[in-house]
């Protein structure tokens, strides 16, 4: 049997675990929307705003669910040299893995962007993955 202190204590454990719980929840959608407004500016080829995002401490190698790409990815996706050296410059990490095993040197070689796959190999990218 609890004591009413033991109680008290417990409910208010409980109670900073959702808060805790909620606060990660909303930093998680706050990183998603984030990311996904970013990956908009990419598709549109608006560097400004992407370097924008990025200066303002955006999380370069955010990856919202597993199927998704990254922004290294999407940019190798679309041949765009400039974003892919722009994003590795700030930190994206060359041989990220989404949940296929995909990394942005497989998505520029599958997509037949020569020039981007010669950049990522240049750049430290493993092709052995």
């Amino acid at each position: 049997v609890r004591t009413f202190e033991e109680h008290a204590a417990a409910e208010a454990a409980a109670r900073e675990a959702a808060r805790a719980a909620e606060a990660a929840a909303s930093e998680a959608a706050r990183v998603k929307a984030e990311f996904y407004a970013a990956r908009q500016a990419l598709i549109a080829g608006d560097e400004p705003a992407l370097l924008a995002w990025l200066e303002a401490g955006g999380q370069v190698n955010a990856m919202p669910s597993q199927r998704d790409l990254t922004l290294l990815m999407n940019a190798a996706h679309l041949g765009q040299e400039r974003v892919v050296e722009l994003l590795l410059k700030h930190r994206a990490e060359i041989n990220l893995q989404n949940s296929k095993g995909g990394t942005a040197l497989m998505v520029a070689a599958r997509t037949g962007h020569e020039r981007v796959v010669d950049y990522l190999l240049q750049h430290g990218a493993d092709a052995n993955l």
